[in-house]
């Protein structure tokens, strides 16, 4: 009976110092999924690695996202608008914190010549997902949104001259097929 305790001690005492694997993934490998997911405009996938309380923000406090709702309607219209997210760099910053650096196209960038814009981000985590992006716009950021809004204008200069339309009121999957069809009239329009 002696050795039946000592047995079942050692067994609970050795098993209780074992990883556990509870299939939360490392914060660079949970970043990396999360911009696979956005990629792939995979929204169920996304709402398991972001927090509830999810937002996104840009250095100055406003509000990029501001709940999971406008996370979801912001990616069906990064799909209708064939967003992509190019991951630069990637560092764990302490164990709440991953810092990337990535760039952002679109098919708006292709089809009016604009530059593609790049930040740093801030991820911070908690209990195993994604609570808070913080962006930080990199040098140059400036000249490229100056050169960038130049490029949109003479965009709807176009629509305005030649009757393209566009529901721009709501930036959702429907909005960006219709604004990827009157991109399309634009770019038919220079050939």
């Amino acid at each position: 009976m002696k050795n039946l305790f000592t047995a079942l001690f050692l067994i609970i005492t050795l098993t209780s110092f074992c990883p556990t694997n509870n299939n939360t993934p490392d914060n660079e490998a949970l970043i990396k999924l999360y911009i696979k997911a956005r990629n792939n405009y995979k929204t169920s996938k996304i709402i398991t690695l972001v927090d509830k309380g999810y937002k996104e923000t840009f250095v100055d406090g406003s509000l990029e996202i501001k709940d999971l709702e406008h996370l979801k309607e912001t990616i069906l219209f990064q799909k209708g608008i064939e967003s992509k997210i190019k991951l630069i760099s990637l560092e764990s910053t302490d164990e709440n914190t991953v810092t990337t650096i990535e760039e952002y196209s679109s098919y708006i960038d292709i089809a009016l010549g604009r530059k593609l814009r790049t930040f740093k981000i801030i991820y911070t985590i908690k209990n195993g997902r994604i609570l808070n992006q913080k962006m930080i716009p990199l040098k140059g950021y400036d000249e490229i949104t100056e050169f960038n809004i130049k490029c949109w204008g003479k965009f709807t200069d176009f629509c305005s001259k030649n009757k393209v339309e566009f529901d721009d009121s709501k930036m959702n999957y429907e909005m960006a097929v219709n604004l990827k069809q009157a991109l399309e009239k634009y770019l038919n329009s220079k050939k």
